[in-house]
């Protein structure tokens, strides 16, 4: 079961008074963790631990809170990404949620060289947040398998880019929910990058990139994705030339202000 899956389970289980076990551990750290903990808050009785949850039910009614959100980080990973890629670059994130199960993104580009550090780090709404400083540096290609994937699925675009730009190859597995979201996320970021000039090929779970690539501006179709725009758009962002992207406004599904925060970082974005 996917964790934002569970994280609606976790609510029907409130109402119904079902007992969940054998939540993998990803998922509890993840968004239905997130979900569990906000019902605890709203003054649902539970046991909770990473792994199990039992509510007791049904529940008639929810308390009101007040939610403070932290940054999240599947938003901030494209700004991460980029600037882990351009040299003389010094970015901070702030208030940006630090959940072991959303930031498995952050351990990749870690293993690859990036630098980064984690400052202030505190609690708001039961979260652990950190305000966030990268650097750009010199990075090198590494794997990610069907055990990292699930604490990065939604990043694994964006680091498809740095991977392309990275010395040596590169190789992603495990990850065939990429072809089942909005897009086939495989084939769109694989066609992508080969038409900017990297060195690509994908097979049923994943892909491979040799890496070492200077990209190129060039014609691309982001296929009404919002994820695969946004990646696309830092492979323009560090690529020669100009580049136009088809369907770019799909954006504006998860991140309305995207073209907005990266004009403030420098980077030159049109609206056809």
């Amino acid at each position: 079961m996917h964790w934002a899956e569970v994280g609606v389970f976790d609510a029907n289980a409130a109402a119904l008074g079902i007992d969940i076990t054998d939540l993998m551990e990803a998922a509890g750290q993840g968004l239905a963790g997130q979900g569990l903990r906000m019902l605890a808050e709203m003054g649902v009785p539970m046991e909770y631990e990473p792994c199990f949850a039992a509510i007791d039910g049904p529940i008639s009614t929810l308390n009101p809170i007040s939610i403070a959100v932290p940054g999240d980080p599947s938003s901030a990973a494209f700004f991460i990404c980029l600037a882990a890629m351009v040299p003389g670059s010094n970015l901070q994130i702030p208030t940006m949620l630090d959940n072991p199960g959303r930031t498995g993104f952050l351990k990749v580009l870690e293993r690859m060289g990036a630098r980064f550090e984690k400052e202030n780090p505190r609690m708001i709404g039961g979260e652990p947040v950190v305000d966030l400083r990268i650097v750009g540096s010199s990075l090198h290609g590494t794997e990610i398998t069907a055990s990292e994937v699930p604490s990065c699925i939604d990043e694994i675009p964006a680091l498809s880019v740095v991977m392309s730009c990275a010395r040596g190859p590169s190789r992603v597995s495990g990850a065939s929910e990429l072809r089942v979201k909005e897009a086939d996320r495989i084939s769109g970021m694989v066609e992508g990058l080969k038409a900017m000039g990297a060195e690509a090929e994908e097979f049923r779970d994943g892909f491979t990139l040799s890496g070492d690539s200077v990209l190129s501006g060039a014609e691309l179709d982001g296929l009404g994705d919002h994820r695969l725009v946004m990646a696309l758009t830092i492979a323009a962002a560090v690529a020669s030339g100009g580049s136009s992207i088809h369907s770019a406004d799909h954006v504006s599904i998860s991140f309305p202000g995207f073209d907005r925060e990266l004009t403030r970082l420098g980077v030159n974005i049109t609206r056809a």
